[in-house]
């Protein structure tokens, strides 16, 4: 979150690059080409903010370096781990791509699991499977 990217998270102005990036979803576009168009405001790494662009960004990263899908990799990598009781989904855009920053659809005991997790640093049962630091 200082990748010093520029994007206006306000979702009351319809200009907005939330609800700009939000229409890339409703008219099935593409998520990748409409990240790689924003523009840095500051150096990365000099200023810490909350923008979802840089969580969708690294979860293209996931994607093209695991060469896997992130629902394939939360699968396995929580979901199974913790016992999931449902499949979840992720909204995609025009082209497949999961949204990263959003849209994970998933059924409230699944939420209440993820609850656990987080209360429990990271640890179910006698596995860490997210580090506490996360």
């Amino acid at each position: 979150m200082s990748s010093g990217i520029r994007f206006n998270e306000d979702y009351g102005d319809f200009f907005s690059d939330i609800n700009r990036m939000g229409r890339t979803i409703a008219f099935g576009t593409s998520l990748d080409d409409f990240v790689a168009s924003l523009k840095n405001e500051r150096k990365p790494g000099t200023y810490r903010h909350y923008v979802s662009a840089d969580t969708q960004a690294l979860g293209m990263l996931l994607r093209d370096a695991t060469k896997r899908t992130i629902t394939s990799y939360l699968e396995e990598k929580i979901w199974k781990k913790i016992g999931m009781e449902a499949d979840a989904h992720l909204l995609v855009d025009g082209e497949g791509m999961e949204m990263a920053f959003a849209g994970l659809n998933a059924v409230l005991r699944d939420y209440a699991r993820f609850g656990v997790l987080y209360l429990n640093n990271g640890r179910w049962g006698s596995e860490q499977v997210v580090p506490a630091e996360w």
